[in-house]
């Protein structure tokens, strides 16, 4: 075997356990804002916040009303939704 083959299958080695290590380590928040009639709300503010550290990251929801926050740490989270205009 030469030695770029053996250099390129340890790259991929190490590329795929660096890949299947960060499964796990992160996680996603997601949800949909509605009134009360059930109508989705686009535009609000959504900010979610771990209670432990008051780490915090901040969305909006989309003209579906639906919002998704990635890659978060893992924890015990605190959902606020604020800045919801609804129709009259």
């Amino acid at each position: 075997m030469s030695i770029k083959r053996i250099l390129l299958s340890a790259l991929f080695s190490i590329l795929l356990c660096s890949a299947l290590l960060a499964q796990g380590t992160t996680g996603a928040i997601s949800g949909t804002v509605s009134d009360p009639n059930g109508a989705v709300i686009s535009g609000a503010a959504v900010k979610v916040t771990n209670v432990a550290t008051n780490y915090n990251r901040e969305t909006t929801t989309g003209s579906d009303g639906i919002y998704a926050i990635q890659l978060l740490p893992p924890g015990r989270y605190q959902v606020e939704i604020s800045d919801v205009k609804l129709a009259e």
